[in-house]
């Protein structure tokens, strides 16, 4: 709990993945990629509850083996065009005892326990109605160009010239977690983006997010890295 309210904790986990088939039960430094964030949401202070929301029974087995609780998700709301709007209201809407809803994606395996309960914090002591991780990125976009329609560049913000050391610091959403206040949200219809949001923010190294092979051995690389480090304490 926080603030005398409930935490409920969302993992939304289906079975396919176009980008990296079965990516969510691929093992990764020694487990299933999908275990890592259970785990951190386990390990969590603050968490009364995980969800693993999935339309795949070895995930589900996984969920239920670990402590979490397995919600099976219909085939229509586990397609690569379902929207997490939906699987959050599948999981959350009717219910009473929910006070806080994080939504953690199973393709951030380096955010950790530490990480959510820093991030629930955050929103505890805000005066946003959610909280959503970022890193700070070395790309502007002062500094970014489309292609139109003649094949010719245009800024995709209109400057004068500009240099780099005089641009504002800029920051992209990592996926790793959104926390906010259930009323809120479902006020927003679900949609995180259409609430008044808070950064946290996390380092770039831990912000790796798995949708290909080359992401899914980066991740992997840093987790070897780090567990022969705590091995070596």
């Amino acid at each position: 709990m926080i603030n005398g309210q409930q935490v409920v904790a969302l993992i939304p986990a289906r079975s396919g993945s176009k980008g990296l088939p079965g990516k969510n039960t691929l093992p990764i430094a020694g487990a299933p990629l999908v275990v890592w964030t259970i785990r951190s949401a386990l390990d969590s202070q603050f968490i009364d509850q995980v969800i693993v929301s999935s339309d795949g029974e070895e995930v589900l087995e996984l969920a239920t083996d670990l402590g979490a609780t397995p919600l099976h998700r219909p085939s229509s709301l586990a397609t690569d065009s379902s929207h997490a709007s939906e699987v959050i209201r599948h999981a959350i809407e009717g219910r009473e005892d929910c006070g806080v809803v994080v939504y953690l994606q199973p393709t951030s395996p380096l955010r950790t326990a530490t990480h959510i309960d820093e991030a629930l914090t955050h929103l505890a002591t805000t005066s946003a109605e959610a909280v959503v991780s970022v890193y700070q990125t070395r790309l502007s976009p002062e500094l970014m160009y489309r292609m139109n329609g003649k094949e010719q560049l245009e800024p995709v913000v209109p400057h004068q010239e500009v240099r780099r050391q005089d641009l504002p610091p800029t920051y992209v959403l990592n996926g790793a977690i959104y926390a906010g206040f259930t009323p809120a949200l479902m006020r927003a219809s679900y949609h995180f983006g259409l609430m008044k949001i808070a950064a946290y923010v996390m380092s770039e190294i831990e912000s790796v997010d798995i949708d290909d092979l080359s992401d899914f051995e980066e991740a992997q690389a840093i987790m070897e890295k780090r567990r022969h480090s705590y091995d070596q304490v």
